[in-house]
């Protein structure tokens, strides 16, 4: 799922509090923050540069930069040369870890039910073993 940017934290200002007319401006946690910088990268499919990151995110740049030198150093994210940001290798063993739990036929019978329901047809997995065709 997305994270949410109405989950509190001491990441933003109050706003407008001079005599209590004004309302507090939503906060944003750490993690979700960092989620968000995650999914921004995951989401557009190539690095990007912090400032830019900060603006799709709606983030403060000062936070999002905390928080990319804080994923860099725990290898979650990687800075190529240009300074760009990119996803980094521990995200890629936790992904490999994550693979190595689903239940690929479970999955896929679950799928191939809800598609010929959907279709009112019959729905068959095939795949090749060399020369032949597995159904």
């Amino acid at each position: 799922g997305k994270t949410s940017p109405a989950v509190y934290s001491e990441d933003e200002s109050v706003a407008g509090e001079a005599g209590g007319k004004g309302a507090r401006r939503a906060r944003v946690s750490g993690i979700d923050r960092a989620l968000q910088v995650i999914d921004h990268l995951y989401e557009t499919g190539s690095p990007a540069g912090v400032y830019a990151i900060a603006k799709a995110v709606k983030a403060p740049l000062s936070t999002v930069y905390v928080i990319v030198d804080d994923l860099v150093e725990k290898n979650m994210l990687t800075r190529q040369a240009d300074g760009s940001i990119w996803l980094g290798a521990r995200l890629y063993h936790y992904g490999l870890a994550y693979a190595r739990s689903l239940d690929f036929m479970s999955i896929a019978t679950h799928e191939m039910h809800d598609l010929c329901r959907q279709a009112s047809e019959t729905v068959q997995v095939c795949g090749r073993d060399g020369d032949y065709m597995l159904v």
